[in-house]
């Protein structure tokens, strides 16, 4: 792992050969000279973006301050996001995610009435395929609260918030199989199969992507960027067409369905903006180190 001590050692050795003071480098990072000394007491460390800036300045190699094998350590081992501020609500995030995950498929049980809830008659019909549906939900619990607990500690590293999220995409892809079964044995129209069958390939899309960008480390651009549409699409797809039907049925007084109907479209309106935020994050830590090592060849 990155020896905090070590790199702190090495910065005020650059920066006094510099001869500049905490208080100079500071400034120049726009940021407070209590930072910088945290970063040379071992107690802290910059992030890959600030640590090439810091090399800029001081007028050394950043593998002067931190070896390859040290920033991948920090990419791949560290959490993703290292703002308090936003991993705090990042946690807060999980933590509805999980609560609407483990309401929403079981209202019965835990005292709602199901009849306020607008359902077409297809969904009375096939019932047992959406039981099917909110027993699968319990795998995105699992994934979602794996991710809260490594939050709450600080250690939600690329890996772990992969495996989280193809849980996501995986549980969302069988429920989606599910009801293009159940469809597609009623005979529903063909322009609602195939969009059911669209979303699944999305979602399985999603799967992929997610093994080779978090879990395998690649990262070409185009599993970013695939992600990226996924969450926007599922973002009008799940977020902004509900969010229509939402105030349409509150502008007609239905307030008991807009809010049970539509409030487990909340939480995942701000779920898909994460992953896009936790993408480019990553995507551009690691272009940092890649750009690092492609200098020092």
């Amino acid at each position: 792992m990155f020896n905090m001590v070590e790199f702190g050692e090495q910065l005020r050795r650059a920066r006094e050969k510099k001869g500049m003071t905490q208080q100079a480098l500071a400034e120049q990072l726009s940021m407070t000279k209590q930072t910088v000394s945290h970063w040379e007491c071992g107690e802290r460390y910059p992030d890959l973006v600030t640590t090439k800036k810091i090399s800029q300045i001081l007028g050394v190699s950043p593998d002067d301050l931190i070896s390859e094998e040290d920033m991948e350590n920090i990419v791949e081992r560290n959490p993703v996001i290292e703002n308090s501020l936003i991993n705090t609500l990042m946690v807060l995030l999980y933590t509805v995610a999980v609560i609407s995950l483990i309401i929403t498929p079981y209202p019965r049980f835990l005292g709602f009435d199901v009849d306020i809830v607008d359902h077409s008659t297809l969904e009375q019909k096939f019932g047992e395929f959406y039981l099917t549906g909110g027993v699968v939900s319990l795998l995105q619990v699992a994934g979602f609260l794996y991710c809260l607990i490594n939050a709450i500690k600080g250690k939600l590293s690329p890996r772990r918030i992969g495996l989280g999220w193809i849980m996501f995409f995986t549980v969302n892809f069988v429920i989606h199989c599910t009801n293009f079964i159940a469809l597609l044995s009623y005979g529903a129209d063909w322009q609602i199969i195939s969009l059911i069958l669209a979303n699944a390939m999305i979602n399985l899309l999603g799967v992929v992507s997610c093994i080779f960008f978090f879990i395998k480390k690649n990262n070409n651009i185009m599993w970013a960027t695939i992600l990226g549409i996924i969450s926007i699409f599922g973002l009008y797809v799940d977020v902004l067409h509900e969010l229509y039907d939402f105030i349409k049925t509150a502008i007609e007084g239905d307030w008991h369905i807009s809010w049970y109907g539509y409030s487990y479209y909340w939480y995942k309106a701000a779920l898909y903006a994460f992953i896009i935020y936790q993408v480019v994050v990553l995507y551009r830590k690691r272009k940092v180190v890649a750009e690092i090592e492609a200098i020092d060849r």
